[in-house]
């Protein structure tokens, strides 16, 4: 704020008033007219009398710090609002189950397991899992000896457990639609309920389930005579 004009041969000591610099952040004046300062270019440091203006920055209240939120938060986040909250799981004690192997011999981390009912579902944690650039663990009965089915211990990844997806679809003369959660021992009892016989058995007959078996190419105990997994499939519906 200027000074009124006056004369210098005085020491008047006018002191210069507070005001604001777009309206929310205050800078106070604070050096008084005819204070004795340094000049910008006095070399020896001699104190002249020159008009001075010291501005004072007030900060603003320190905000609290906010964590920026993850792409797996994020993920989420989103689903939570698009597919409900069962399929969406966040309790640490419904996932700790699922995060290691069969024998215990890798142990992963996971902020959330996703159980879609359907492949819609499905179709729609792939889409918003692709634009939040969060990885994906397809899971089944979870029987594995080798840890393809548990997730990294860095918790980068989801699990995508396809368990809800259990429903026998069609049951035909030669062939059976089924879902990828369906167990194995669930549908030898389907097909045999029709005098047919589903060929492939395993030990784990009664967790593993089709999609596993699909995506594993299981033998089991009849491969020689019936073939893998892969070679009993005529299609797959897939969310890509």
């Amino acid at each position: 704020k200027r000074l009124a004009t006056h004369d210098h041969g005085c020491t008047h000591r006018q002191g210069l008033e507070p005001f604001e610099v777009g309206g929310k952040m205050p800078w106070q004046g604070a050096v008084l007219a005819d204070d004795p300062v340094a000049g910008t270019s006095d070399d020896q440091g001699k104190r002249t009398m020159v008009h001075g203006l010291l501005l004072l920055l007030a900060r603003p209240p320190a905000s609290p710090y906010v964590v920026p939120m993850t792409p797996q938060q994020l993920l989420i986040g989103s689903l939570q609002g698009q597919v409900g909250p069962r399929t969406v799981v966040t309790d640490a004690a419904d996932i700790e189950p699922w995060l290691t192997d069969w024998r215990g011999r890798w142990q992963g981390r996971a902020a959330a397991m996703l159980q879609p009912a359907s492949t819609s579902e499905v179709a729609a944690i792939v889409k918003l899992a692709a634009q939040h650039r969060v990885s994906l663990v397809p899971q089944g009965g979870n029987p594995s000896m080798v840890g393809g089915a548990t997730p990294p211990p860095d918790g980068s990844a989801l699990i995508l457990s396809l368990r809800r997806m259990k429903q026998v679809r069609e049951l035909h003369a030669d062939y059976v639609v089924a879902e990828a959660g369906v167990i194995l021992a669930d549908l030898h009892a389907a097909v045999a309920a029709q005098g047919r016989r589903f060929p492939l058995t395993l030990g784990s007959r009664g967790s593993c389930t089709i999609g596993g078996l699909a995506a594993t190419n299981a033998g089991g105990t009849q491969v020689l005579r019936f073939g893998t997994m892969r070679a009993l499939v005529l299609g797959l519906e897939a969310a890509l």
